[in-house]
């Protein structure tokens, strides 16, 4: 996209970016829509990817629409995924299981965190974990 974006600028090409917009915006609904019924590293990082398209290419979604989806979701996973680690953390000893968990929560804890900071969302509470 990077290259065809230069090339367009290059010859002067511009596109209108509604029918685009449309688009994208119904992908990331559909893609925080899968994150919500089973939080995942994968889908955060390819939601943020499709993000970054948007404000590269400044395609026109509603930003609203997509805060929407994702609000009171992120707001459960988050405290889900913290209390886990919490639990985990206290515990005198782990199962090998147990770790594999701890440290798989801790990765998509990091991943929802980041992506709710990229949404604006206060993450403050989140820093100690």
């Amino acid at each position: 996209m990077s290259e065809l974006a230069t090339q367009m600028e290059q010859y002067g090409v511009v596109l209108d970016p509604k029918e685009s917009a449309g688009l994208l915006e119904r992908i990331i609904i559909r893609e925080l829509t899968a994150l919500s019924a089973a939080p995942n590293e994968t889908i955060c990082k390819r939601i943020a990817s499709l993000l970054d398209i948007v404000d590269r290419y400044k395609i026109p979604v509603l930003k609203h629409k997509i805060e929407d989806a994702f609000c009171a979701d992120c707001s459960r996973h988050l405290r889900n995924i913290g209390n886990e680690i919490d639990r985990l953390e206290s515990a005198a000893a782990r199962s090998p299981d147990e770790e594999r968990i701890l440290t798989t929560s801790r990765a998509l804890l990091i991943a929802l965190t980041e992506f709710a900071r990229r949404m604006n969302f206060n993450t403050d509470t989140l820093k100690a974990k």
